[in-house]
């Protein structure tokens, strides 16, 4: 497995907007945000930097980087490891990869986050499968890759079109153009259940749903993803907030349980991910981050904030929100948490 040579990021600015002065030798995590034509938006320390780059910058791409300063500017040194979530394990789990015949990518290190963090075991040849699939998509192979497996974990056959069009979907799932994908699967007949129940119990037919709906409604595992656009609007006296994205269950559907809530919600100045980890019903933990990334201080009260309201939904119960990049969604549903150790192989 060969890594990468080392490339350079050069930027003018030499201090991050909360005022921190960067050390030269210092470790950062940096994701691309913006293709600018000729330069980049990054993040790194909390903050946003113009760039330049000697190679081409994906916008999603993520990776670790050691600082160098010279002659007043400041030069970002990616380390040579080929994926940014594995930084200090990558060796050991590409060599697992390796010998489940997988290859040593930062697809099937993406399919596998995928499958640990929807409790699933791996599927080497599922894994394989989607790989194929997701070749057909040059600069989104991860994404596509997710949702042929997702597809097949559900027990549906995956086609390019299927693919493209779900890819679609859920790229438009924030922007208020989500079309059908924006109307509500449930009908209200059934006003005295939950939410829950409903997403248990009501089954629809094949003929009668859309697209979302049938990927909703057919799960061949007790663990199910559901999947819900939503619109948001508040008006008060002073201001007034809009937001929408996709709600994202992960569904305990033998126990009738939730087990993970991934949400994110796109503002004017901001996109917001939030991750909900549930333990036998009940809320566990929560993180959350954004784009822009918060400063250390702006993410301390925003998670104070968060905090605060989170508890007038659980029974006054607080569960700390604390700010971790890891609660970005990079895909469909899989977030940015680091992939353990290869196991449990099915």
């Amino acid at each position: 497995m060969q890594n990468p040579s080392v490339t350079f990021i050069q930027t003018q600015s030499v201090l991050p907007q909360n005022g921190q002065p960067l050390k030269d030798g210092e470790s950062v995590f940096v994701r691309v945000l913006q293709d600018k034509g000729g330069s980049y938006l990054v993040s790194f320390a909390g903050s946003r930097f113009n760039v330049q780059s000697e190679r081409t910058l994906t916008p999603g791409e993520t990776f670790p980087a050691t600082l160098k300063l010279a002659d007043g500017k400041l030069f970002v040194v990616p380390k040579e490891t080929i994926t940014a979530p594995l930084a200090g394990q990558e060796a050991g789990l590409f060599s697992a990869l390796e010998s489940l015949g997988l290859p040593a990518q930062e697809a099937s290190v993406f399919l596998v986050q995928f499958l640990q963090q929807g409790g699933f075991k791996i599927d080497v040849p599922l894994i394989k499968k989607a790989l194929s699939f997701g070749a057909h998509f040059p600069g989104k192979e991860k994404k596509a890759s997710e949702i042929a497996l997702m597809l097949l974990k559900k027990g549906i056959e995956p086609s390019e079109s299927l693919i493209q069009k779900l890819m679609l979907m859920f790229e438009n799932s924030g922007s208020g153009t989500g079309g059908e994908n924006s109307q509500n699967p449930q009908k209200d007949e059934e006003d005295e259940k939950t939410f829950l129940d409903n997403i248990f119990k009501t089954p629809l037919s094949k003929n009668e749903a859309g697209l979302l709906t049938l990927v909703n409604q057919v799960s061949a595992d007790s663990h199910h993803w559901f999947f819900l656009p939503y619109e948001w609007n508040f008006s008060g006296e002073n201001k007034s907030i809009s937001a929408s994205g996709m709600m994202r269950f992960l569904l305990d559907t033998e126990n009738n349980q939730l087990l993970r809530l991934v949400l994110d919600a796109n503002t004017l100045a901001y996109k917001h991910f939030f991750v909900l980890y549930y333990e036998q019903g009940e809320l566990a933990r929560l993180t959350f981050c954004t784009e822009p990334p918060l400063n250390q201080s702006e993410a301390k009260e925003a998670g104070a904030l968060l905090s605060s309201f989170v508890a007038d939904f659980n029974g006054g119960r607080t569960v700390g929100a604390v700010y971790d990049e890891a609660a970005l969604v990079q895909g469909v549903c899989t977030v940015g948490e680091p992939p353990a150790c290869v196991s449990g192989v099915a």
